[in-house]
């Protein structure tokens, strides 16, 4: 079962869409905040029926007024943001698996909420801005073919390559996402140095293709043996 979140939050919680519904048209942020600090550390739970619950929380919150303001729906990770903020600040660990699970869900907006919870100087704040939106903007005009789709702009590769060394593991996870989700923007010398990163999750962003294809090869090959499925692939790699 997911954890007591306190009276007027399990109430929320549990009560079913009508009512978080009601909750988000008062602009109850806080709700939202509190939802994911209870149910973070169950993104990865192995039990799927309280994975998929999480996720169906965490669609609703990160989706909840965007399609209201924003016709490209557009996802809002504000709540997502306080949150790793709130870790901060109190010097609690942020769930890997959330981590993970909000990054591959879209980097870029990850990327922001990270940045936005941390206290940079205003020079590496906006430096890591930047980069985001040159990668964004690529990403714009590859989707509305204002550019072919393979394009890599100038100035995007030296971005990705800066963040690829940066000093915090979560801007390096955002370049090694990019490169999963869009093998456009990747270099052999890109996807070497992040497949030696010496932050887990950016090693296991980084090589997920190769561990979901061999994974498929080993399903096949238990089938046409057996017929009985594959273990899945452990957390920590392949």
């Amino acid at each position: 079962m997911p954890p007591d979140l306190g009276t007027e939050s399990s109430a929320v919680l549990f009560a079913g869409p009508a009512a978080i519904e009601s909750h988000i048209s008062h602009g109850a942020n806080s709700i939202h905040v509190t939802i994911v600090r209870g149910l973070a550390q169950f993104v990865d739970a192995e039990n799927p029926i309280l994975a998929e619950f999480v996720d169906d929380e965490f669609s609703r919150i990160d989706r909840a007024d965007a399609f209201l303001v924003d016709p490209l729906k557009r996802t809002d990770y504000s709540a997502y943001s306080q949150y790793i903020r709130g870790c901060l600040l109190q010097g609690e660990a942020i769930p890997e698996g959330f981590s993970a699970f909000i990054y591959n869900r879209s980097a870029g907006d990850a990327l922001l909420a990270f940045v936005h919870a941390h206290d940079l100087t205003a020079a590496r704040f906006r430096r890591i801005l930047w980069a985001e939106h040159l990668v964004a903007g690529n990403l714009w005009k590859q989707e509305h073919q204002f550019v072919a789709e393979d394009r890599v702009q100038p100035g995007v590769a030296a971005e990705l390559e800066a963040l690829s060394k940066h000093e915090q593991w979560w801007a390096r996870l955002y370049v090694a996402e990019i490169l999963v989700q869009h093998p456009e923007f990747q270099t052999p010398a890109l996807v070497e140095r992040l497949k030696d990163d010496p932050h887990e999750l950016v090693r296991l962003a980084i090589t997920r293709p190769e561990c979901e294809r061999q994974q498929r090869e080993k399903e096949q090959r238990h089938q046409e043996h057996n017929d009985q499925p594959a273990a899945a692939a452990p957390l920590g790699g392949c």
